[in-house]
């Protein structure tokens, strides 16, 4: 959780409160989400909403960026060849 916070703590004091980590992905799964996935039992491959993965650095995911326009009043821009 220390990369995902990290990142956000660069754009905004809000944190995400119901952060599921599943390998080298993050995901915001409610609380009832999160009880409906520990009841399967098999592996699932992913809850929520992706956040980003963790790959030698912290890459977001656009819902995470679309999340962070409405919070902070830093923004990227980004051009054809991005």
């Amino acid at each position: 959780m220390k990369a995902l916070n990290d990142f956000l703590e660069k754009f905004t004091e809000e944190k995400i409160e119901t952060v599921v980590k599943k390998g080298r992905n993050y995901y915001a799964a409610d609380e009832e989400l999160q009880k409906i996935a520990k009841g399967i039992d098999r592996d699932y491959f992913s809850v929520g909403v992706p956040l980003g993965e963790y790959k030698n650095d912290f890459r977001p995911s656009l819902a995470l960026l679309e999340w962070l326009s409405k919070k902070s009043d830093k923004k990227a821009f980004i051009n054809k060849k991005a």
